[in-house]
């Protein structure tokens, strides 16, 4: 009798499993038209492409996850440093007594500050500036003590791994990024740090503190300098930014054959582990823009210091903060949607997969059954 039923069950087994696997593939096929081009158009067209894959980094840095990157200049319309002049460019064009430069590099993805502060407290030449209590443990603020300087050298170091240099020279800022290195987390390559960075022109001048046709103002002897911590805030926002950017650049590059083997009909190359795990670096960078920074909101420090919160924003919108945060999280939000894509169809591979497993083991079943029936048909 079991095998009367098995028998019978078959032809319905089977019927099931090719309805199954023609509604998986329909379905599929539907969401790639619906989805995949749309996608593709709108990251691909928008994000920084032609890098050199073979160009590898060599550097005495630590290299980890997305922050192994490829460097190769970019032009970047939301950003106006690619505008401005570089520092060789502004030392022959704009040389100029009262002219200075003010100079920001992320390095790395944190400082570890205790130590850090340790080893700063035995060097003469740097003296600390006190700025305020509520941004102890965030920022650390010294004068550089240099003979022969006509005007002051000011370093701000923020805790997420930026450096903002003013009137530094190339040798100073060397030898303090030298100084730094042994105490980052998760250093980012040097090419990267060298590439991309902020750099502007600042003068000394009795009016109010403002960015006037690419230049900064601000006033000599402000104490504690608020000022220039704030546009010092901008810039490291401005520059760790930009590191984000470069990240996601090159995730996207990694990822276009995708869209290519999707669009020719090939069969995907990725497995279900990996688009997990490419999925969550896209979280992590998210994390990164949205939640462990102040790009979407203004800090808490400026809330009651009314000028200063101008002043942190009349700059964020010069460097175009809020727009490039809008923009990478809508490339974001396509990368995500792009995998969410890749898991549901090797979600329904795998189903398929596992349901011709299924048809396979009751064909052998049946098979076995009809050898033992077989059999006792000789014996009787």
């Amino acid at each position: 009798m079991s095998i009367i039923k098995t028998l019978k069950r078959l032809p319905d087994l089977c019927k099931f499993n090719v309805t199954f696997l023609k509604s998986s593939s329909q379905s599929f096929n539907i969401n790639c038209g619906q989805y995949s081009g749309r996608i593709f158009s709108r990251v691909f067209s928008n994000a920084v492409r032609h890098h050199d894959k073979d160009l590898l980094l060599k550097t005495g840095r630590k290299e980890t996850g997305l922050y192994a990157l490829p460097v190769k200049p970019k032009a970047n319309p939301l950003h106006p440093r690619n505008a401005l002049f570089g520092r060789n460019d502004i030392d022959k064009h704009g040389n100029r007594s009262d002219m200075f430069l003010v100079e920001a590099f992320s390095t790395a993805e944190e400082y570890r500050f205790p130590d850090f502060y340790k080893a700063v407290s035995t060097k003469p030449e740097f003296e600390e500036i006190k700025i305020s209590d509520e941004l102890d443990g965030e920022v650390l603020a010294f004068k550089l003590n240099k003979s022969g300087q006509n005007k002051p050298s000011t370093i701000f170091i923020f805790r997420e791994g930026t450096t903002v240099f003013w009137n530094f020279d190339h040798h100073d800022i060397k030898n303090t990024l030298q100084l730094l290195r042994a105490f980052e987390v998760k250093s980012y390559p040097d090419d990267l740090v060298k590439e991309e960075n902020e750099i502007m022109q600042f003068t000394y001048s009795e009016a109010k503190p403002k960015i006037i046709r690419n230049i900064i103002h601000i006033t000599e002897n402000e104490y504690p300098p608020l000022s220039q911590y704030t546009f010092s805030n901008a810039l490291a926002l401005s520059v760790k930014l930009a590191i984000r950017e470069s990240s996601l650049d090159y995730y996207v590059d990694n990822i276009k054959f995708i869209s290519e083997d999707i669009r020719d009909g090939k069969k995907i190359k990725l497995t279900q582990d990996q688009v997990f795990r490419k999925t969550g670096e896209l979280f992590n960078l998210r994390h990164h823009i949205n939640l462990s920074s102040d790009l979407l909101d203004t800090p808490d420090f400026y809330w009651d210091r009314q000028e200063l919160e101008n002043l942190f924003l009349q700059t964020c919108n010069y460097l175009n903060t809020l727009k490039r945060t809008k923009v990478i999280n809508e490339k974001l939000s396509h990368c995500l949607e792009l995998m969410d894509l890749l898991q549901r169809h090797l979600s329904d591979k795998h189903h398929v997969r596992l349901e011709w497993m299924i048809i396979v083991l009751i064909m052998v079943e049946v098979v076995f059954e009809f050898l033992h029936y077989f059999e006792r048909i000789v014996d009787n």
